[in-house]
């Protein structure tokens, strides 16, 4: 009986000697495969979307367990530079220093509606729309910056411009920029709008030193924020964009047409009525006058010098966040008698004094007048002036000829000279026409001042070697190797702290030293950020025995030549130059005597103005500049006795040659440019 048919396929059995195998019966086709394939793809896609949405779990729980960053006032506060304090050798005040930083932080009731519709309009419009990254703003500034060709405009929202003021700081990266736009989105989710712009306006820099909107109002127009009105709440929104493009006191055409700008935005996004634009564009652009800054330190001169010093000494952005105690070389009593002995020419129509004073022991400043008065010029003529030396520049050239070679004893003719100089005839004449005629030596015309000696003394040397002198003892302006330097006709001129340091050098017989303000700087924890060094290296100049023997020369200017008016009493020995311009324009001198060297300098700033009647007499550096200087100094030694002026604990040693430098060695062409290699 046949086999039953299997149901669940054919068995093919392949015959034993069977040499083929038997053909298998084809099945129907079938879209199995096909089903399998799109499940499978189906469900691959289902995994990613679980994961991706996982990931956005992940990252949005992430985001709203992360702390929101702090915008608080405290915070702010915090960030902001504290005052800085000022203090005088004896620990005294002289200035509580407000920080270029500082800031005082308002809520957003105290800054008033119109100056954050102003910021809107022109920083971020869409700002009450977006959560913390505007998405819009990124893809319209990339459009706008593609078909300029260059970066005009920004995408990031005021939010994520607040956090990158807070936190992440101007970095250009990628990171930087992801870390901003999530610190701004989470800031978004913990404060309300009002609250961010508040913090955005309390953080932002509006030029002149003004930090927040509390200082710019302040300072550029008197009242507080929320007093603004639209044409000045406009002005100060349209300065956010580029605080140091914008000077509205120098140049305040450029910042008149961007409060324009600002006021057509506020106008075009219905935040100001036609009537208010147009009347905040008629609105001329007044200006409160702008603060002197010291106006109440007690020496501001000085201080003025010390805040100049001070990026020298540390990080100039640790200087700008304050907090700082400073203390600096000044000595209270000193500064007074140097000022009593100055204001017997503080009428308005007289003259104005400059005096520096410098320690030989360590090269301290104990004593600067920079000028007549600080509310009307903060000019500081002891260190920025650039005024003509006169004659007060002759011991350069006698330090010069001795290293030469050329003995005090030699004679030269004192009658008027004159030589070829380049394109020109040099024509040199003594004070007033005096000494016509007659020889005297080098040391004589020193003691005299003849001008005429001193001129062919250069044309022997040459001009180059006092160039030389003057670089070596730090003279900074450029200077040409032209014979006018023995006469102290300069391209520049000197300031009154250059003559005091090139002198000390005299005193201490060809040992340079630097002059210095700051002892120490402190901060508010209690670090010590900065301390002078308890050694200090000098640089010797020029030798010892020229050192002796212009020591001496310089005492018989005092004892016996034009600086008698500077003779101390109790016959304390003492050394130094007179020094007068021409047509009695400056009056110099200096010298030193007790451990210190000062500087005395009388002129008007204007410069060409001259002093031929002062209190009924012509001014010379051997009338009022050495009177000046002789009753400063004797009140000086009165108050600091045998004690160096103060003394100092620093010993100073010399190093280096006892030669000149040459030009080339200093690296100094002859027109005093320096040589390029």
């Amino acid at each position: 009986m046949p086999a039953a048919p299997n149901t669940f396929g054919t068995t093919h059995l392949k015959p034993e000697n069977a040499g083929d195998v038997l053909p298998v019966k084809k099945q129907p086709p079938t879209d199995s495969g096909g089903r399998s394939r799109v499940l499978r793809l189906l469900v691959v896609l289902c995994c990613v979307v679980i994961a991706l949405t996982l990931v956005l779990l992940g990252f949005v729980a992430w985001l709203v367990t992360t702390p929101v960053p702090d915008i608080t006032l405290t915070n702010i506060a915090e960030r902001s530079a504290q005052p800085s304090v000022i203090y005088a050798a004896d620990d005294s005040e002289l200035v509580t220093w407000h920080g270029d930083e500082e800031r005082t932080p308002l809520a957003a009731d105290d800054i008033g509606q119109t100056v954050m519709d102003a910021t809107v309009a022109v920083e971020d419009r869409r700002f009450f729309e977006h959560s913390g990254v505007d998405a819009r703003g990124i893809m319209r500034a990339l459009q706008r910056n593609t078909q300029a060709g260059v970066i005009k405009e920004g995408g990031s929202t005021i939010t994520q411009q607040l956090m990158k003021m807070l936190y992440t700081g101007g970095e250009r990266t990628l990171s930087r920029k992801i870390s901003e736009a999530i610190k701004a989105t989470r800031v978004e989710m913990g404060y309300d709008k009002r609250q961010i712009l508040a913090a955005y306006l309390n953080m932002s820099y509006f030029g002149q030193g003004a930090y927040g909107i509390e200082n710019a109002a302040q300072t550029y127009f008197g009242v507080e924020p929320a007093q603004l009105s639209v044409a000045q709440a406009a002005t100060l929104a349209g300065m956010l964009h580029s605080p140091s493009a914008y000077q509205p006191y120098s140049d305040p055409d450029p910042v008149r047409e961007r409060r324009d700008t600002v006021l057509d935005l506020m106008y075009q996004q219905g935040l100001i009525s036609a009537a208010e634009h147009d009347a905040a564009t008629a609105e001329p652009l007044e200006l409160t006058p702008r603060e002197n800054r010291n106006v109440d330190a007690r020496y501001p001169w000085f201080v003025d010098y010390v805040q100049r010093e001070l990026p020298d000494l540390i990080d100039a952005d640790r200087v700008d966040r304050g907090g700082l105690r400073i203390y600096t070389t000044l000595d209270p009593e000193l500064q007074e008698a140097a000022q009593q002995a100055a204001d017997a020419f503080k009428a308005k129509k007289d003259p104005t004094v400059s005096l520096v004073t410098m320690r030989h022991s360590d090269g301290a400043i104990l004593a600067m007048i920079g000028g007549k008065d600080w509310q009307v010029s903060q000019f500081n003529i002891a260190v920025q002036g650039r005024r003509q030396p006169g004659s007060a520049f002759k011991p350069l050239t006698l330090i010069a000829a001795l290293q030469d070679g050329v003995p005090l004893s030699r004679s030269y003719s004192t009658a008027p000279y004159e030589t070829p100089v380049k394109d020109e005839i040099w024509h040199v004449t003594n004070y007033d026409g005096q000494t016509t005629g007659g020889a005297a030596t080098v040391e004589a015309a020193t003691i005299r001042s003849i001008n005429t000696v001193y001129a062919r003394l250069i044309i022997d040397i040459g001009a180059d070697k006092t160039l030389a002198v003057a670089r070596a003892l730090g003279f900074e302006a450029p200077m040409e190797a032209d014979p006018a330097l023995a006469l102290g006709g300069l391209k520049y001129g000197v300031s009154p702290l250059e003559m005091a340091r090139a002198y000390t050098a005299m005193a201490k017989q060809g040992e340079y030293i630097p002059a210095h303000a700051v002892t120490r700087i402190v901060d508010a924890d209690g670090t010590v950020l900065y301390a002078a060094p308890e050694s200090i290296e000098t640089t010797r100049v020029f030798s010892a025995k020229i050192g002796a023997e212009v020591r001496s020369v310089l005492h018989k200017v005092v004892t016996q030549g034009t600086g008698t008016a500077a003779q101390l009493p109790g016959d304390v020995w003492a050394a130094g130059k007179t020094g007068t311009t021409q047509s009695y324009r400056d009056a110099w001198f200096v010298g030193w005597a007790q451990g210190a060297t000062t500087a005395v300098w009388m002129g008007y700033p204007e410069a060409q103005i001259s002093m031929d009647d002062v209190h009924g007499k012509r001014v010379t550096g051997g009338s009022f500049p050495a009177q000046i200087w002789e009753k400063y100094m004797a009140a000086a030694i009165k108050l600091r006795p045998q004690t160096g002026l103060t003394g100092g604990s620093l010993e100073a040693t010399a190093t280096g040659s006892n030669d000149i430098p040459t030009l080339e060695e200093i690296g100094v062409n002859p027109d005093g440019t320096p040589i390029q290699h």
